[in-house]
């Protein structure tokens, strides 16, 4: 297993389940007594998203008129005062190859598990390294113009998507209602913006593939393509990013279990994200090099190429020029049919009479 919501338990599942299908979650938020407060998230609609991205433009105007630097102009700053320096590019560098590397010994090595956990680890600490590193340079980059409105916007959409659990309406109607609110005491108000971000940024991947290939959720998926119903009641265009997610990882899974049996994986390769992901790269490479292979071999050598007319046995329909300057020879006495019956001249000059009445030409006067 890769994840720690491979032990998810069938009601964790299905709550998971019910709230990517509903478009919303009841968020239980702590003061700093540690009384819960409750309230409904809910994933903006285009409109809301649309409208955001204005709140986001007009704010980034605002910041760069009022002296806050971009991220590139900032970035240019850490570099001059040896906040960030080269050397620390490099060294990221190094730890990103080695990241890659691993990952690729991991991709290849999906058969035991213990070696398997071995590498996650030493993946896992290569990227605390380059957080680490990073962090010089990401604390700065909140100070730009591009941080500021990306929290305006996020502010925008909380005012629009947070709801009142008891009345089910909007708790608050304007982004200064929220920062003017007098709550329980701050540690609600950062705990629900807080709550809200790791909302709008989605359920993590492997959560998302672990519910795709769940039998609750496969039910629900193969019935809405037979019977052609919607599974979450909202177009298309108002679909969440766990949604979206959702249905990518459920058309993948799908062609999986399609598969022919002595191709298809076995369950325990498939229960396994990074092993999946391996035998998967692993058969598309060997269709890929059968295919280059089978087109290989069916090339033509090089030299003359033949026309229709270097054949011994050439068809000319009666639409062609060439039809009426050609001698054909007579139809013979018995002809073999496509069908390997024996048809009479009789029956050929028959046949052919009947097609011309078909295409409308009358019929001949006996």
């Amino acid at each position: 297993m890769t994840s720690e919501y491979d032990k998810l338990s069938f009601e964790d599942l299905e709550n998971y389940i019910e709230e990517i299908s509903s478009g919303y979650r009841i968020a239980k938020i702590k003061d700093s007594s540690g009384k819960e407060h409750i309230y409904i998230f809910k994933h903006p609609s285009v409109d809301v998203r649309r409208r955001s991205q204005i709140v986001y433009d007009s704010f980034f105007n605002e910041a760069k008129e009022m002296g806050l630097s971009t991220i590139a102009e900032m970035e240019d700053i850490v570099k001059k005062r040896g906040i960030f320096t080269e050397e620390d590019e490099e060294a990221i560098k190094r730890l990103e190859d080695k990241v890659y590397a691993q990952q690729q010994v991991l991709r290849k090595t999906f058969r035991v598990q213990a070696n398997r956990d071995r590498l996650v680890k030493i993946i896992s600490d290569l990227k605390t390294e380059i957080r680490q590193v990073s962090n010089k340079k990401e604390k700065m980059l909140q100070l730009t113009c591009e941080a500021k409105a990306a929290e305006r916007r996020t502010l925008c959409l909380l005012v629009e998507c947070v709801y009142n659990f008891d009345t089910i309406e909007r708790v608050w109607k304007r982004p200064n209602d929220f920062e003017e609110a007098v709550l329980e005491d701050d540690a609600v108000k950062f705990n629900l913006l807080i709550g809200f971000v790791n909302f709008m940024n989605g359920i993590q991947v492997s959560m998302l593939r672990q519910i795709a290939r769940s039998s609750q959720w496969r039910l629900r998926y193969i019935i809405s393509k037979k019977v052609n119903v919607d599974l979450f009641g909202v177009p298309v265009k108002d679909f969440s990013c766990d949604q979206l997610s959702l249905m990518q990882w459920s058309d993948y899974y799908a062609s999986i279990y399609e598969m022919l049996s002595e191709d298809r994986p076995p369950d325990s390769i498939i229960e396994d994200d990074v092993a999946l992901d391996a035998y998967m790269e692993e058969y598309f490479s060997e269709r890929s090099r059968e295919d280059t292979v089978r087109r290989g071999s069916g090339k033509k050598k090089p030299g003359k190429v033949k026309s229709a007319y270097d054949h011994d046995e050439v068809i000319i329909t009666k639409s062609n020029p060439l039809h009426k300057d050609i001698e054909y020879s007579k139809v013979p006495k018995k002809v073999k049919s496509s069908e390997s019956t024996e048809v009479t001249e009789r029956q050929v000059q028959e046949r052919d009479k009947l097609n011309k009445r078909r295409i409308g030409s009358p019929p001949p006067v006996e």
